[in-house]
């Protein structure tokens, strides 16, 4: 009976274990088309268990992933063969520096050319090439992978720059596989550096620009492309574009090769700080050099004016600085006092007001959650929380990240458990009483 108990705590404790950390990542099950092609298929027994896909977005242009993943085979024994797409966007977002790490050693990794599978019909995604590699996957057996490589970033319009993650090749793994856990987390993107919706909605925001997406998203309706600008990138551009002679000019050029001193002085002495636009520039250069104090007095005497408009749409950077303006006057402020709680409120308040959806989608999210965040802590019906970071997820929002059958597997297991030290335990008083029996019999 205890090893029968033991057992059935010990497979229910697994089913927990794998029902909480299903995922997926963009890497394409594939067969040969002939010796020197590849296509996409649709697996039967072939499933992704579980990746942990991290992205990390550099200000050189490119993004650096990290997946962790775990393919079982539900069929015979097979050899199979996975693909990372050459290119992740219309010919553009190249995939380069692709490493495979199986069973301790490092996979071989081939560039093959792709071929459409007809069977799968007109609306299957195609891709040109893939970086392949091969893995023999015993029936039954579970092969765990770590895979890393970098990805060109894909500049769009008004200096906006896209991450974009394949995810349409995900469908065509057995559908015994999970879902998708993807962060995006890196110094080089703020939360105010994000522009206009993701193509698919994250499931959690956090206040130094980290975006998670989990389970309670369907990834198999697109692809994932995350909007976002480069501080640094965008203020040059439109200072280059709009200021093309005179000393302007000179001091964006001091702005764009980080010469932040100098610009400074320059600006100074050119009596540029009469147009509010440079003005803007000497603050960013302040927080460059870590001058917080000088960069934030600066920021109070600008911030409710209008920075960086344009009446040329192509140059107007007018959400970006909102968005950034807004962010750094409220991290500003540092306390809980009542008062300063309403200050960070209604600096959230009027400034979620001068913002459009359609730009600032993910900011305005935080925003709201921090808002609430602060409502509940100026009511006291908070003070639980009060040793959370911004913008993390509550205790409410942390357990719906816990999925129902993980939930009640969890109580059963304690049930279980229970249910066997109660068998002990009354098992021991059993035989407690037949030694006392024998004993008085002598």
């Amino acid at each position: 009976m205890k090893r029968f108990l033991l057992t059935f705590v010990f497979a229910v404790c697994v089913f927990a274990c794998c029902h909480a950390v299903k995922a997926q990542a963009c890497v394409a099950p594939l067969e040969y088309a002939s010796d020197s092609d590849v296509m996409l298929y649709k697996t039967d027994d072939i499933a992704m268990q579980y990746c942990k896909l991290e992205i990390r977005p550099t200000a050189a242009g490119y993004f650096a992933v990290t997946a962790e993943i775990a393919v079982k085979n539900n069929g015979d024994d097979a050899d199979v063969t996975f693909g990372i797409p050459y290119y992740f966007y219309n010919g553009l977002s190249q995939v380069s520096s692709l490493a495979v790490n199986y069973k301790g050693s490092t996979s071989k990794v081939t560039k093959l050319n792709a071929v459409k599978n007809e069977e799968l019909g007109d609306t299957a995604p195609f891709y040109s090439s893939y970086y392949c590699w091969n893995a023999d996957i015993k029936s039954g057996e579970t092969a765990y992978m770590y895979i890393t490589f970098t990805a060109s970033q894909r500049n769009y319009e008004n200096n906006t720059i896209c991450i974009d993650i394949p995810l349409d090749v995900l469908k065509y793994w057995s559908n015994k596989s999970g879902s998708a856990r993807i962060t995006i987390d890196s110094a080089a993107v703020n939360i105010y550096s994000y522009d206009r919706n993701p193509s698919i909605a994250p499931s959690f925001v956090y206040s130094d620009g980290k975006l998670v997406w989990k389970n309670d998203i369907s990834i198999y309706n697109g692809n994932l492309t995350v909007y976002h600008n480069v501080d640094y990138s965008v203020i040059y551009k439109f200072f280059s574009n709009i200021y093309t002679s005179g000393p302007q000019k000179e001091a964006a050029e001091l702005f764009r090769t980080r010469q932040y001193d100098a610009a400074i002085s320059f600006i100074d002495e050119n009596v540029l700080t009469e147009d509010i636009n440079f003005v803007f520039m000497k603050m960013v250069c302040y927080e460059n050099l870590g001058l917080e104090s000088s960069a934030n007095e600066i920021l109070k005497t600008i911030y409710d004016k209008n920075v960086c408009f344009s009446a040329d749409n192509k140059y107007d950077i007018s959400e970006y600085v909102k968005k950034r303006m807004l962010y750094m006057y409220y991290s500003s402020i540092d306390g809980k006092t009542e008062e300063l709680l309403e200050a960070k409120k209604n600096i959230l308040k009027t400034g979620i007001e001068s913002l459009s959806e359609s730009k600032s989608s993910v900011f305005m999210t935080w925003a709201k959650e921090e808002l609430n965040s602060l409502e509940g802590e100026s009511s006291g019906n908070n003070n639980n929380n009060n040793n959370q970071g911004t913008g993390d997820p509550t205790q409410k929002s942390w357990l719906k990240e816990i999925s129902e059958p993980v939930i009640i597997t969890v109580g059963i297991v304690m049930i279980v458990v229970v249910i066997f030290c109660l068998t002990g335990m009354f098992s021991g008083m059993n035989k407690n009483k037949k030694t006392k029996a024998r004993n008085v019999k002598r």
